[in-house]
């Protein structure tokens, strides 16, 4: 979750997410480089991109922040895309053939419901043969609508999309 969006209540998108975690970042001071060859901390700047695409793509949204002083949950809320999520813009340079069809569906979230000293996992997953959606609560099941997003997701589960 962008860090400018820690404590806020409105909503983005989980595209803003992964722009935030690929962004460029510069390093200094104590997260500076350090020069294997001349021994030496340096400035630098570090830019994470996708080489390859995975058929299945799970992403972890950081819901919870630790510091010195404080521990607490991450209570923005994320859009979430259902169908045709296409990351290849996360593929810099990437020319592994899998960023050709780097397009992504949505089949399944892990909802964190509560509070960071406390709380409860739920899951919201769409079955492959009917194209329904089912929420699992423990030993409960019940059909349910696609998940739009919010700030219980979680665990995101992606499957890449046939060409």
């Amino acid at each position: 979750i962008p860090s400018s969006s820690r404590y806020s209540t409105s909503s983005k998108h989980l595209r803003d997410c992964i722009k935030a975690f690929t962004s460029e970042e510069r390093l200094e001071g104590h997260e500076s480089f350090h020069c294997p060859k001349c021994k030496k901390h340096r400035s630098a700047t570090k830019k994470l991109s996708i080489w390859r695409f995975p058929q299945i793509l799970v992403i972890q949204l950081k819901r919870f922040t630790f510091s010195t002083w404080r521990r607490e949950k991450l209570n923005t809320s994320i859009e979430l895309p259902l169908n045709d999520f296409d990351l290849r813009e996360f593929a810099d340079n990437s020319t592994h053939s899998s960023s050709r069809n780097a397009t992504y569906s949505l089949y399944a979230v892990s909802h964190h419901m509560g509070v960071m000293s406390g709380g409860h996992y739920v899951a919201d997953c769409k079955n492959a043969d009917d194209g329904k959606w089912y929420h699992f609560d423990d030993s409960s099941v019940r059909p349910t609508t696609a998940p739009r997003g919010g700030s219980s997701p979680y665990v995101l589960f992606y499957i890449m999309q046939k060409p």
